[in-house]
C-alpha cells in the first residue's frame, strides 16, 4: 500500500508539474496579453510548486473529501482558467468600468499569496493526524440505521401543513431545471414563505434518509437490487429538487448523496458513482441552458465559447480579485468592527432576515457598488473570500477567512471519518465540499449554506435520536 501511494504521489506530482510548466510558459511568451495581466503566468507556476511541496502527498494518502474538492477547485482556478483566458481572449468581466492594470497585478499577487498560505496551512493540519483520515476500505462498513423516524415524519407533516397555508412557497422549488417565477431572492418574499420553503427542502432530505435507511436494511436481508434502484430514484429527487439556479449546490448535493449511497451499498459503488455523477452533469447543463435561454445543445455551444468568462465568475478569477482590490481602495474608510459582525450575522438563516432590515452593508454589497460604477446597480456578483479578508483586515491578513474555512474543513473531515450515523455522514460531507471550494465563494455564502442546510437539520436529527432512544427504553421496560 505504501509503495503504491508513493508511486501515485510521484505520478500526480509529475503530471501537475508538467502541466504547470507548459501552461505557465505558454502564457508567459504569449504576445497578446493585455496590460495588467503580465503576471498571469505566475498562477500555474505557483500551483505546480504548491502541489508538489504541500498538497500531493496529503491528497493521495489522506482520502479527504475536503482536500480533493479544494485541490480540484484550485487546479481549475490556477491552471485551466488562466490558459482559457488567453486562448479565448476572455479578460473582461461584468464591471461597467474595468479594473486598472495596477489592481490586476495586485490581484494576481494576492492569488499567489492565498494559494501559498492555504497550502501551508493544509500541510500543517493534515500532517498532525494520520489515524483519523484513513479511507473506509471494507465492503461491510457499519453504519447506524437503528433509529426510528417518528420526528422525521412529524416534521414532514408539519412542512406539508405549512405548504397548504403558504402554497406560494412551492414556486421557489425546481426539479431538474429552474422556472422564471422561481428566481426571486428568498428573503424578499417574506419570512413565513422563506421558512416554508426551507422546511420543504429539509423534509425532502429527511425523506431521502428514511428511504435509504430502509432500503439498506432490506437489501442486506434479501440482496435484491430493487432496493438499490429505489435508493437511486430517491437520490434523483434529493439532488434534482432545489432552490434557485446555483450549480454549486447541485454538485454539493450530488457528492453528499454519492457518499451515503456508496456506504449503504458498498458492492454497488462503481455503478452508483457513474449514475449519480451523470445525473449531476445533466442537471448542471439544464441550468446552463436556462441561464443562456437556450436549448441544451445551444447552451453547450455557448458554454464552450464562453467557458473562460464563466470560470472567471464561478472561480473568482483575476478580474474579480482586481475588483476586490479596488473595493478596498474605495471603501476601506467605511469599514468598522460592526461590519465584521454584520458579515457574520447577516448570512445566518433566519437571523439574516431581521438583520436585513438595517441600513448596513455586507462586504458583497461594497463589491457590487464597485462593479456598478458607471452603470446601473448590480447585486449578482460575489466578492472573493480573500477579497473579503482584504476589505476587513488588509493585505497581510487577507487570507484570514480562507484559513478559517480550511480549519473548518479539517474539522468536518475528521468528523466525517469518525461518524457512523447516516444522516450526519451526509451533512458533514456536504460541509466538506462547501468548504473545499472556499476560494470561489466567501464566508458570507459559506455561513449561509452551512446554517441553511445544517442547523435546523441537526436540531431535528438530535430530537429524533432522543425520541428513538426513549421509545426503545420504554419498549424494553414493557417487555420486562
Amino acid at each position: 500500500m505504501e509503495l503504491r501511494n508513493n508511486l501515485n504521489v510521484l505520478l500526480s506530482t509529475l503530471l501537475v508539474m508538467v502541466m504547470s510548466v507548459i501552461i505557465g510558459s505558454y502564457i508567459a511568451y504569449e504576445s497578446t496579453i493585455p496590460e495588467g495581466y503580465e503576471l498571469l503566468f505566475l498562477l500555474p507556476f505557483s500551483f505546480g510548486i504548491c502541489f508538489a511541496l504541500f498538497l500531493a502527498k496529503t491528497l493521495v494518502t489522506k482520502g479527504s473529501v475536503f482536500l480533493w474538492t479544494f485541490t480540484v477547485f484550485a487546479g481549475v482556478r490556477y491552471l485551466v482558467l488562466p490558459v482559457l483566458m488567453v486562448v479565448q481572449g476572455m479578460f473582461s468581466g461584468y464591471a461597467y468600468v474595468p479594473p486598472q492594470p495596477d489592481s490586476i497585478r495586485t490581484g494576481l499577487l494576492l492569488m499567489v499569496y492565498e494559494l501559498v498560505v492555504s497550502s501551508v496551512v493544509i500541510k500543517i493540519l493534515f500532517s498532525k493526524r494520520t489515524d483519523a483520515f484513513q479511507r473506509l476500505q471494507s465492503d461491510t462498513v457499519s453504519v447506524d440505521c437503528s433509529d426510528g423516524n417518528l420526528v422525521y415524519w412529524l416534521f414532514i407533516a408539519l412542512s406539508l401543513f405549512m405548504l397548504v397555508l403558504k402554497p406560494s412557497a412551492l414556486w421557489r422549488l425546481s426539479f431538474f431545471t429552474d422556472f422564471s417565477y422561481g428566481r426571486t431572492a428568498g428573503e424578499s418574499r417574506g419570512f413565513i414563505e422563506l421558512l416554508t420553503t426551507h422546511f420543504l427542502i429539509l423534509s425532502k432530505l429527511l425523506l431521502f434518509f428514511i428511504v435509504i435507511k430502509k432500503c439498506r436494511v432490506l437489501y442486506n436481508k434479501t440482496r435484491r437490487n430493487i432496493y438499490v434502484i429505489f435508493s437511486l430514484i430517491m437520490s434523483i429527487f434529493n439532488i434534482g429538487i432545489f432552490v434557485g439556479i446555483n450549480r454549486k449546490q447541485i454538485v454539493m448535493n450530488a457528492i453528499s448523496s454519492l457518499n451515503v449511497l456508496r456506504i449503504a451499498f458498498p458492492k454497488k459503488r462503481r455503478m452508483i458513482t457513474i449514475l449519480i455523477l451523470a445525473l449531476a452533469f445533466v442537471i448542471v447543463f439544464q441550468l446552463t441552458a436556462f441561464r443562456f435561454s437556450a436549448t441544451t445543445a445551444q447552451a453547450i455551444s455557448k458554454l464552450l465559447n464562453r467557458l473562460g468568462a464563466m470560470l472567471q465568475v464561478y472561480f473568482s478569477g483575476p478580474y474579480n480579485m482586481a475588483l476586490a482590490v479596488e473595493t478596498r481602495l474605495m471603501f476601506s474608510d467605511s469599514i468598522s468592527f460592526k461590519n465584521y459582525l454584520y458579515d457574520l450575522g447577516r448570512p445566518f438563516f433566519g437571523i439574516g432576515y431581521f438583520l436585513k432590515q438595517t441600513d448596513m452593508l455586507i462586504s458583497t454589497d461594497y463589491f457590487n457598488h464597485r462593479v456598478s460604477v458607471g452603470g446601473l446597480l448590480r447585486s449578482d456578483q460575489i466578492i472573493p473570500i480573500t477579497g473579503q479578508g482584504l476589505l476587513h483586515f488588509g493585505y497581510v491578513l487577507s487570507p484570514a477567512y480562507l484559513v478559517i474555512a480550511i480549519i473548518l474543513g479539517f474539522y468536518f473531515e475528521k468528523k466525517l471519518k469518525e461518524e457512523l450515523d447516516f444522516e450526519k455522514q451526509y451533512m458533514y460531507c456536504l460541509f466538506c465540499v462547501m468548504l473545499g471550494q472556499a476560494m470561489g465563494v466567501n464566508m458570507i455564502i459559506i455561513t449561509n449554506v452551512m446554517t441553511f442546510q445544517g442547523v435546523m437539520f441537526l436540531v431535528i436529527h438530535s430530537v429524533n435520536k432522543r425520541v428513538s432512544v426513549s421509545r426503545k427504553s420504554n419498549r424494553k421496560m414493557v417487555n420486562q
